[in-house]
């Protein structure tokens, strides 16, 4: 296993060298926590790798986190380590004010606490907040079209196969994800400027009938030369066959229970 992972075969990224670490960091794992019928030392990193998921106060929290030294040498039995520069950790919780507790020490290694990170793609921050991501997939829908801008004014090119480019290549960078997000009117409105800098950039100028003089399209112009729901209805279109997606599922997926599922208790 460890020619394997370290020869120039496996690089990072490829599905089958996610799959071999998997693989590798499960294994041993898994054999170390089997043990907990027959020994207390196994059982004993179970429950703290259980209590580190689910801790509830900020006393138990900072007993928690203290795990035993011995849960990352399995790792090094076969070659792994972890690198503390790109491992972070994160605290969700809807109480404000939190006791954070720092970085987390385990043998020796220390683990910085992060109040944001990127996961899959999407920016996930401790008091779920989507304005970061929406920020964040404003400024890459900004740097994906500047990419393409000279094809979107060139004239070589027919104002379909433009369209067409704003909709495979700038589209899914903007809205990735956006099944999740809950929009402010501010938000749709920045949403629209972009969309309707783009159509701009696609349909060019008019000419006035009056003056003869050049200016640019009006939105309403815009939208009935795009012919197209606009960004704000591809949004909740798309955010509606995600809930139809997951009234579909069964019983027990968290998904499901979170969408017909009613909070308890009152809003902090």
């Amino acid at each position: 296993m460890n020619d394997l992972l370290s020869s120039d075969f496996i690089r990072s990224g490829k599905v089958l060298g996610r799959c071999l670490n998997t693989s590798a960091l499960s294994c041993p794992h898994r054999k170390k926590l089997q043990g907990a019928r027959s020994g207390d030392h196994a059982g004993q990193g179970r429950r703290h790798v259980k209590k580190l998921s689910v801790g509830e106060t900020s006393e138990q929290r900072q007993r928690n986190y203290h795990l035993p030294e011995n849960i990352p040498q399995p790792s090094r039995a076969i070659g792994l380590e972890v690198n503390p520069e790109k491992t972070k950790y994160m605290i969700m919780s809807p109480d404000q004010n939190i006791v954070r507790n720092g970085n987390i020490k385990i043998g020796d290694l220390s683990f910085e606490e992060v109040e944001k990170f990127i996961y899959l793609g999407a920016t996930v921050t401790n008091i779920n907040d989507t304005r970061e991501e929406i920020k964040r997939r404003l400024n890459m829908g900004n740097a994906c079209y500047y990419s393409v801008e000279k094809l979107l004014s060139s004239s070589l090119l027919s104002k379909n196969l433009k369209v067409r480019i704003y909709k495979t290549v700038i589209l899914p960078v903007l809205l990735y994800g956006c099944e999740t997000w809950t929009l402010t009117l501010r938000e749709e409105h920045r949403f629209r400027v972009f969309e309707n800098k783009v159509l701009r950039k696609i349909f060019g100028a008019k000419r006035d009938e009056v003056t003869g003089e050049w200016r640019k399209l009006h939105n309403t112009e815009l939208h009935a030369l795009y012919s197209s729901p606009d960004i704000i209805r591809n949004i909740k279109s798309r955010r509606l066959r995600w809930a139809g997606h997951v009234a579909h599922m069964g019983e027990s997926r968290n998904a499901y229970r979170v969408l017909v599922g009613r909070p308890e208790g009152k809003r902090p």
